[in-house]
């Protein structure tokens, strides 16, 4: 999500060109796993994110804060489009992928489990999230959905 961030009609943005730029991260106490997912890809390119003094707790908020010009945020793709004064693009180079958890208890196998992991699976491969079935690897309670083909 980018508010003033250099060039207009920009397609995608290497993590890289984000190494000047103030990050704009969520609480901690709502997303930490998002604020580390956005620090190790910055790492991964060769810098530590300058992070902006301010959290927020939305993805409205950011795009509010974004909106200003004062920083960019990461979010994820999912995420529903926020109104005017900031701009989408997809982060490349590296290609990114974060890992989606679903966990229940490890002994039940109901009809609503086997439900709940269809579901998951079709939406997964809806969104392109994975290339197929077997990107969806089960252990005990826990199902991890990562696929390595797709971005």
């Amino acid at each position: 999500m980018l508010g003033g961030f250099p060039g207009p009609g920009l397609e995608s943005v290497a993590v890289g060109q984000l190494s000047g730029e103030s990050l704009l991260f969520t609480d901690n106490a709502r997303a930490p796993e998002l604020n580390e997912f956005i620090t190790e890809m910055c790492r991964s390119v060769g810098f530590t994110p300058r992070i902006h003094p301010g959290r927020v707790e939305s993805v409205r908020a950011a795009a509010m804060v974004v909106s200003e010009g004062r920083c960019v945020a990461c979010v994820p793709r999912s995420c529903e489009a926020p109104p005017g004064g900031t701009i989408w693009v997809p982060l490349i180079k590296p290609t990114l992928g974060c890992p989606w958890s679903l966990p229940w208890r490890a002994d039940n196998t109901s009809i609503e489990v086997r439900a709940m992991l269809d579901c998951a699976r079709v939406l997964a491969r809806s969104l392109n999230w994975i290339c197929c079935d077997s990107c969806l690897q089960i252990r005990g309670g826990e199902a991890i959905i990562s696929c390595g083909q797709v971005s």
